[in-house]
């Protein structure tokens, strides 16, 4: 406990982020699993997008839980969670209901400001993708989770691989962004 408050009492340059937006931005619309879309092309703060898929689950749901401990009540961070569900268009209706069933109940995860959605037919995750790679070069997509980090307007301003070894990185990096 008290490692974690001298961390969080040090200083964060802005260096603690990546710089490396890509040109143009996302504006794609995400239907959440809950209901109702997500547009990342407009959000009055930054936006944290995970990109995930079946072998990289863990490490979303770890960064997605700690982003949601910290950050979660602060509307300066929206976090979206996109699964890649291609190839399980047949088993849709089971993947949505696990994901539902799944979502954490603990007071301190849930917020209003994290959304989950999955992508079944492709279009929106390849988009993403081909940003992210651009973004993070020398990701592997099907065996590494992805954060994507956005402004308001969808336009990329850094991302992150290697999710549970750069979680600290990255919270020290929204830290500097929204605060």
């Amino acid at each position: 406990m008290t490692l974690l408050q001298w961390v969080a009492a040090q200083p964060v340059s802005a260096s603690s982020c990546p710089n490396k937006g890509s040109q143009g931005s996302l504006t794609f619309t995400i239907e959440n699993v809950f209901g109702g879309t997500v547009d990342l092309g407009q959000y009055d703060g930054i936006q944290a997008l995970i990109l995930t898929n079946g072998r990289t689950r863990s490490e979303s749901e770890s960064l997605s839980k700690s982003l949601a401990l910290e950050f979660g009540q602060n509307p300066r961070l929206r976090q979206i969670v996109l699964v890649d569900g291609r190839g399980l268009v047949l088993l849709q209706d089971f993947v949505l209901q696990f994901i539902r069933e799944s979502v954490p109940t603990d007071p301190r995860l849930v917020s209003q400001y994290v959304y989950v959605a999955v992508d079944f037919e492709g279009e929106t995750v390849q988009g993403i993708q081909e940003v992210v790679s651009e973004a993070i070069p020398g990701i592997d997509l099907r065996q590494q989770a992805a954060l994507l980090l956005l402004d308001g307007e969808g336009s990329p301003i850094g991302g992150f691989k290697n999710l549970d070894q750069s979680n600290l990185k990255i919270r020290q990096c929204i830290r500097t962004l929204i605060y």
